[in-house]
């Protein structure tokens, strides 16, 4: 039988499992098979899901799937008061995200994606600064975003809500 638990030397860190843990990961993802659609899903990773559609008789991968899940709660247009100046950080509701600072710390500009789900988020920038970071988050109400991340511990403040022109 398949193993119901990682390797002992397997690491789960915010951005997915490390090499010793891939190909066991890999080995247990999780099937769900619905007629012409199916899912699998990470044994160890909850936000990590893929979803296939069959077309004559051949299970395809969607692009649409490859945009990471998002929470609603975090779309919309949030910032971070740097002294002085602040950063701008942008989230669509299909998982695209963009940031910029306006403050003069140096700070690159990216996007890419964000997958948020259940108080745990991943980026990975694909354009400008390369990026990969992850961590917890806290809805502290409808406009204030507790962080954590590699750069610590942080506060956003929703500026902007996303409209349908803007999905």
């Amino acid at each position: 039988g398949k193993a119901t638990t990682a390797p002992a030397s397997a690491t789960v860190t915010p951005q997915g499992l490390d090499a010793a843990g891939s190909i066991w990961e890999i080995e247990n993802f999780a099937e769900k098979v619905e007629g012409d659609r199916a899912t699998i899903s990470s044994p160890t990773l909850p936000n990590l899901s893929m979803e296939f559609v069959r077309v004559d008789g051949k299970w395809k991968l969607p692009i649409a799937s490859l945009v990471g899940k998002i929470d609603p709660a975090m779309v919309g247009t949030w910032e971070v008061p740097i002294n002085p100046g602040r950063w701008i950080w942008e989230i669509a509701p299909n998982g695209t995200y963009e940031f910029h600072t306006e403050a003069p710390d140096g700070a690159q500009s990216h996007a890419g994606m964000i997958v948020s789900d259940d108080g745990v988020w991943t980026l990975n920038s694909i354009a400008g600064y390369s990026d990969q970071d992850g961590g917890t988050y806290l809805m502290q109400g409808p406009d204030t975003m507790a962080m954590t991340g590699k750069l610590g511990f942080g506060i956003w403040r929703r500026v902007k809500r996303a409209t349908a022109s803007s999905q």
